[in-house]
């Protein structure tokens, strides 16, 4: 364990995660002996990919809790104490240390991978996000985690609405909130069944459907999903929630009009939570749908209009967050996602899973490979050769990250001379755009020996001022025996 006085940016971060400080100079410990290895691992892969603010979720505030169990049946009163403070300002902490999952034996600990790391860390600033992850890889647990956390501990008198597929898939998550609230450590449930409201006694709801929590006043509240447009827009109209997790959105009918239906309520819900500064936003989680349908479509749609999400975001400061969706003029989301190799599973976990699917590939493919299902009856191409263009593409190898807002994704490494200058001199197209979201400015860098494309980016949300200084930066730091072909096309 360390401790070390944050810097400008840190405490940035931290008030916007809604952590509070009483004392100056502000200090912060990391915890790096802790019990759950799995924050550890993360911190150390994030060190090792290069990011700056690789120790986040070790956060710890009280130096006395380090080395203390949560739930020792003989914890004392001043460290039950200590305890709680700690978890209404450090949900790190809750995470790491207090939170338990309900499995088929004995609880197990929070397992944090890059999938749910990135997610939280986005969900606890308030910035809306979109999460698609393999199936069994702690998205919905995450999830349930942290509205757990919120409903528990960061607001009062707020709905929390749960929305999915079905009314039963609504309640399931529900009663996987209720789940881990009941596996906390007893002075920290606040599961009291009855609450005085106006100086009465009354019993709070706490039922399959909603829950009531006694000591703050916060409701989770389930819907399922409609049966018709004119159901759809009644669905969650009026309801002023600042909290929403779409769970399976790409798989909820007519998802489109129940969303655009809640926003003018819950936009003013939202305008109250900012205002009160507690936790609000938007979560979906899904994993691939149907293009065959118009949920399936809508989804894919709000997928490829979010912001992309790169590691490289955790060195960025809250307001350079912001900026940056504010950028993208289509979507307020910011979109991850990431496969079962990214997470750390490995070749045999895929082969049972294939097993317990019994190898029907078209499922496998959505739920585990997370490719979304393209067989439609009008399409002009035989799956066949969508399946021979699949297989032609490829993920970047590694992506980098200019001016901190301008994403380059390196697909191959060329062959470099001493000096760190390419061997062989590359070829840079940029074909320009507007900048205005309509279209997207492209930079492709190819090998001039082997005329493969090695590098790209691409923008629809760059001005022409700065996809020069894109290119200037490119040059001058990693290619400056580049030959540039710029396209005039009207733009440029």
């Amino acid at each position: 364990m360390s401790v070390i006085p944050l810097t400008q940016q840190q405490r940035a971060n931290l008030s916007m995660q809604q952590q509070t400080f009483q004392e100056q100079p502000i200090h912060i410990y990391y915890h790096k002996s802790t019990p759950n290895k799995s924050f550890v691992e993360m911190s150390n892969y994030l060190k090792a990919i290069g990011v700056q603010n690789h120790r986040f979720m070790l956060t710890l505030l009280d130096p006395d809790l380090a080395g203390i169990d949560p739930h020792d049946p003989n914890l004392s009163v001043q460290y039950k104490f200590k305890v709680l403070k700690e978890v209404r300002n450090n949900f790190w902490y809750f995470l790491r240390e207090v939170v338990r999952i309900p499995t088929s034996g004995d609880p197990s600990p929070f397992i944090l991978n890059r999938g749910n790391m990135a997610f939280l860390y986005l969900a606890i600033m308030n910035i809306n996000t979109m999460l698609i992850l393999p199936r069994q890889t702690g998205k919905t647990i995450g999830a349930a985690c942290y509205y757990t956390y919120v409903y528990n501990f960061r607001t009062q008198n707020t709905q929390i609405s749960l929305l999915n597929k079905e009314f039963k898939d609504s309640k399931d998550n529900l009663n996987r909130i209720r789940a881990i609230r009941d596996l906390l450590p007893s002075y920290l449930r606040f599961d009291a069944v009855f609450s005085k409201i106006n100086g009465k006694k009354v019993k709070v709801p706490s039922t399959a459907i909603f829950m009531e929590n006694a000591v703050n006043h916060n409701k989770l509240r389930t819907f399922g999903k409609a049966r018709n447009e004119l159901s759809a827009a009644m669905l969650m109209r009026g309801n002023t929630t600042s909290l929403l997790w779409c769970d399976e959105g790409s798989f909820i009918p007519f998802l489109k009009i129940v969303m655009q239906n809640s926003m003018p309520a819950m936009s003013k819900a939202i305008e109250i939570a900012k205002r009160n500064n507690v936790p609000y936003g938007i979560l979906m989680t899904t994993t691939p749908g149907f293009l065959t349908t118009e949920e399936g479509k809508y989804f894919y749609t709000l997928m490829n209009n979010a912001t992309k999400f790169n590691e490289g975001f955790y060195d960025l400061t809250y307001y350079q967050l912001v900026d940056l969706i504010h950028a993208n003029k289509f979507s307020n989301y910011i979109f991850i996602q990431f496969s079962y190799q990214e997470l750390g599973y490995t070749e045999e976990w895929f082969y049972e899973k294939c097993k317990e699917l019994e190898w029907d590939w078209l499922t496998i493919r959505r739920e585990y490979l997370l490719e979304w299902s393209d067989e439609a009856e009008n399409c002009p191409f035989t799956k066949e050769e969508l399946d021979t263009i699949k297989k032609f593409c490829k993920k970047p190898k590694k992506t980098f990250l200019i001016f901190g807002k301008y994403e380059l994704k390196i697909f191959e490494e060329i062959p470099l001379m001493s000096n760190l200058v390419p061997k062989y001199p590359p070829l840079i197209g940029v074909d320009p755009a507007g900048g205005v979201s309509k279209d997207f400015s492209c930079i492709t860098l190819v090998d001039s020996k082997t005329t493969r494309v090695f590098a790209e980016m691409r923008c629809n949300s760059m001005s022409l001022i700065d996809l020069a200084r894109v290119i200037e930066y490119i040059v001058l730091n990693m290619t400056p025996n580049a030959l540039i072909n710029i396209e005039r096309n009207g733009v440029a």
